[in-house]
């Protein structure tokens, strides 16, 4: 009897340790993700539970000093499938500077997003980088990430890939009818270094043609691009009059050599 009484006791126990996790309120969750990442985190109006949370606003502040101001973001945790040693969570983030989605896997050893997809608007970009400010950015960027994965302690994925396609490009400085062109980017992560990948033209119609090699260098803050542009026979003269600007030019074609930092 004694035993049995036992085995009851251990599992009401067991069932009220689980009715408290599924319990612990959103913000008590962050205010311990706060102890364990790189980051300083700052949140209003969170509500709902660790396991299926609302954020209506975050400011991530990063160890270089910038801000990044997101929400409202939405949070679920697959609690049953965390008994494995590692925890799956879905996701989606909204801001102004666009939205994403998708799901990663919290370790003991570190953090991987299997997917995230997303979208950029362009006129919002200078907020990340100003330089870009006085150009009049126009259009928007889809990207999908795969396999990324990196540590508590900070710094970029030391693995993964991103792919990004640049739709609809306009820039206020350069008066056109159309859009320039639309533009892939392919980058693959340098081992917690920043990621390197290719930069190209995706349609026949684009006014400014681009091609080249684009790097970040996160741990700096710095965004470079090596690479060639040309303009169109059927390109306008505000777009011939622009490839001085970028580099070298002659005969319709530009050497371009960028860099940007980021804020």
């Amino acid at each position: 009897m004694s035993r049995r009484w036992l085995r009851l006791t251990l599992l009401g126990v067991a069932v009220f340790v689980l009715a408290l996790l599924f319990r612990i309120p959103a913000g008590w969750a962050l205010y311990l993700a706060e102890k364990r990442v790189p980051v300083e985190l700052e949140w209003q109006e969170a509500s709902g539970t660790a396991w299926d949370a609302r954020v209506e606003r975050l400011v991530v502040t990063l160890p270089s000093g910038r801000e990044a101001v997101v929400g409202p973001i939405s949070l679920h945790t697959h609690l049953l499938s965390a008994l494995t040693g590692s925890v799956p969570v879905d996701f989606r983030v909204q801001s102004r500077f666009g939205q994403a989605s998708g799901s990663l896997r919290l370790a003991p050893g570190g953090w991987q997003v299997s997917e995230v997809r997303g979208r950029l608007a362009l006129a919002e970009l200078p907020r990340l980088v100003p330089q870009l400010e006085v150009a009049g950015l126009e259009g928007q960027v889809l990207f999908r990430g795969q396999n990324l994965a990196g540590s508590f302690s900070g710094g970029p994925p030391r693995t993964g890939t991103l792919r990004a396609s640049l739709d609809g490009l306009r820039v206020g400085l350069i008066r056109t009818e159309r859009p320039l062109g639309d533009y892939a980017l392919e980058m693959q992560a340098q081992g917690g270094e920043g990621f390197r990948g290719k930069v190209r033209t995706v349609n026949e119609k684009a006014l400014l043609g681009v091609q080249g090699e684009a790097d970040t260098d996160l741990a700096n803050g710095l965004v470079r691009f090596r690479g060639q542009g040309w303009a169109a026979d059927d390109a306008p003269q505000a777009v011939r009059d622009i490839l001085p600007l970028l580099g070298q030019a002659r005969d319709g074609q530009v050497r371009i050599r960028w860099q940007g930092r980021i804020r």
